[in-house]
Formats: structure tokens, sequence, C-alpha cells
């Protein structure tokens, strides 16, 4: 679900992308008959950028920007080279710097660049990671969360990731599905074991544990 800038709400399902504009909804989905239609009707994610492009990530039919003058949308798909991203799984999307874009797909993660149409794949590892959601903190730092290669974390200039080792050497926390950051610059990370924080510091990924109690919730 997105709010963008004028109000509108943007819910996106698997059965099609809606927005709702205060009074009605309106419903965009694929057509096999219809070039600018959406490319798959299963929406993952969905991105207004600081020049209100509406980015609309899919499960199948890649990267789609919607022109909101004309209800077209354009679309770019793997099997492209360097012009389509590094699988048509895409399920994650943040802002980067100069207009360009972060791309996570189920395949590794890309940088995209729009005024040109070129993705370069950025591995964190080795390459190929699947990319469950990303995040770019009050520091600039995308942070990254996959599926079975756990959290990473840019340095400072977006130039390389980190691993963010789990604390005093325990079990590794291999599926990160969501990532979030508060006031104080925590980092909150929804993963298969649980709820986790990376403090201030940034160095690793400490185990938390909800205990209900007389006066409400508290975090161990």
């Amino acid at each position: 679900v997105l709010r963008d800038r004028v109000g509108f709400l943007w819910i996106g399902t698997r059965e099609g992308l809606f927005l709702h504009d205060g009074q009605r909804f309106r419903k965009f989905e694929h057509s096999v008959q219809d070039d600018g239609s959406l490319s798959s009707n299963g929406i993952r994610s969905l991105l207004e950028d600081g020049q209100g492009r509406l980015w609309v990530a899919t499960i199948t039919g890649g990267l789609n920007l919607l022109d909101r003058a004309h209800w077209r949308f354009t679309h770019w798909r793997t099997g492209a080279g360097d012009r389509g991203p590094s699988h048509d799984g895409v399920f994650a999307l943040a802002e980067a710097d100069g207009g360009r874009l972060w791309v996570g797909t189920q395949a590794g993660l890309d940088l995209f660049d729009p005024s040109t149409g070129r993705f370069r794949a950025v591995p964190l590892n080795k390459g190929g990671e699947f990319v469950m959601a990303l995040y770019r903190d009050r520091r600039d730092r995308l942070w990254v969360a996959t599926l079975g290669l756990g959290l990473y974390r840019s340095d400072d200039q977006g130039r390389s990731f980190q691993r963010i080792p789990r604390a005093g050497g325990g079990v590794e926390t291999d599926d990160v599905f969501t990532v979030a950051e508060d006031v104080d610059g925590r980092i909150w990370v929804g993963t298969r074991e649980g709820l986790m924080v990376v403090f201030a510091d940034g160095r690793e990924l400490q185990g938390l544990t909800l205990s209900p109690g007389a006066t409400g919730h508290t975090l161990t």
C-alpha cells in the first residue's frame, strides 16, 4: 500500500493494482491485447520516487513505470541484457542517488538508471541473491534483506556491502523479510527466527523477545 504525494492511495494485490482517489477505486491489470497495460497482475512493491514517478514491482512481470498523464505502463523485463532486471520476479524497490533506482529481484540486486534504461547487477556476496526487502536509512545506507543469506548493509559510499552477523556468534539468521528504522536510528528486522534489531553502531543483529506483562508488552 502506498499513499502518494497528492494523497491518492495505491494498493498492490495479486489481482492487479488499485487506485483510490478518495471517492472511487480504479483497477489496473494486465491485458494481452494492450502493450501499455500492467505487465503482470501480481504486485510485490510500490515506490513513488523524488520525481513523483510511480514504480511497480511485479512478481513475474519485471519492473513497471506508470505514466499518470496517460495511464500507460512502460515495462522492463529480464532477457534483454543490461536493458532488463536480473529476474522478472521483482520483490523490492528503493530510491538511489541521481534519480536511479535500486531493484531487488529473486536473482540479485540491480541498480537501474532510467535516463539510460540500463541495469547494473550489484553483487552482495557472490551475486544472484534473493532480495526480499530494501530500506535506505537516514545516512543513505542501503539495507538489503535476503532469503537464505541474511541481512546486508552498504558502506557510507554505497560501493560495497557487508553481511550483518548475529550477536554473540549465535545461529545465523538467513531469512530476512522486512526492515524499518525508528526515530533513534535503530534498524528493526523481521526474520524467520523472530524480531531483531541493529543498534546505531550497525555492527550486529540482536535477538529480542516480546514479553507480555501486567502493564503491557516489553522487549528484552
